[in-house]
């Protein structure tokens, strides 16, 4: 089956891209012809086949956070102007090169990866919430419940989340599948502490715990988690552990500090 698989220019380390070319792999394992989507400047694999579009210009924060909007409308016309031979399927998670690959191959199936619970909520936890940045999550929001309904299959993680997105985005998928991203969830499920390792920690066997493992990036929103555990409600023997480095590892250790 040759199956063209958009990609982003998101470097390599960020679960949502690592888990599209782990997907792409996989494929490509089963005997499949995989051809990579990418932008102009993106090093191709050299295990895949390559078509390449116009890259957008420098994900700079006046351009991506004040005119989102832009930023997702010159994937969508980038990926729809190239010029692209006949494929069986299409397979991707990024969604505006999903809909510009959609104008230029019509008759061909898709089939959507979702990577994030809802768009929408993602993109506003992008940065301050101007009139760019609302309009952007907007179009994003409509392009998420435009492939989620129409769409020739989704692959959603779990129950749950297929549920919370088939109300909020007020439609079903044509055909779905349920497939967890590679975590066997019944292995990896609450179980016994190590109260050795908690220990290393400084936190009680007892306590009540919340681990968030992430990179430290602005759209994790760790500090969200923090301003919730400065709150009077949040029981004062409870404890946050987070895991995970990035370019905030400073500014959230500085904010753990001034909440206490």
């Amino acid at each position: 089956m040759k199956i063209l698989f958009p990609l982003g220019d998101t470097p390599g380390g960020v679960g949502s891209e690592d888990y599209m070319f782990e997907v792409a792999q996989r494929l490509a394992a089963r005997g499949h012809d995989v051809t990579l989507m990418v932008p102009e400047g993106r090093r191709p694999d050299a295990r895949f086949k390559a078509q390449f579009y116009r890259a957008a210009p420098p994900p700079k924060p006046v351009l991506w956070r004040v005119w989102y909007l832009f930023a997702i409308a010159h994937q969508i016309i980038a990926v729809a102007k190239v010029d692209l031979p006949k494929y069986d399927v299409i397979v991707t998670g990024l969604l505006p090169a999903l809909f510009g690959v959609s104008l230029r191959l019509r008759q061909t199936p898709r089939i959507y990866l979702v990577l994030s619970p809802l768009a929408w909520f993602e993109i506003m936890s992008y940065g301050k919430p101007t009139l760019g940045l609302r309009v952007g999550a907007r179009l994003y929001h409509w392009l998420q419940a435009w492939a989620w309904r129409r769409c020739e299959a989704v692959v959603s993680f779990t129950r749950t989340m297929t549920r919370f997105r088939t109300s909020f985005l007020k439609g079903s998928p044509r055909h779905l599948i349920e497939s967890a991203p590679g975590v066997d969830v019944t292995r990896f499920r609450p179980g016994e502490r190590d109260r050795s390792l908690l220990a290393e920690f400084g936190i009680p066997a007892e306590a009540p715990l919340v681990v968030s493992f992430c990179r430290l990036i602005e759209s994790k929103d760790i500090g969200f988690l923090l301003r919730v555990f400065a709150r009077p409600e949040v029981p004062a023997t409870a404890h946050l552990l987070i895991l995970g480095k990035g370019p905030l590892l400073e500014t959230l250790r500085a904010q753990a500090a001034a909440l206490g």
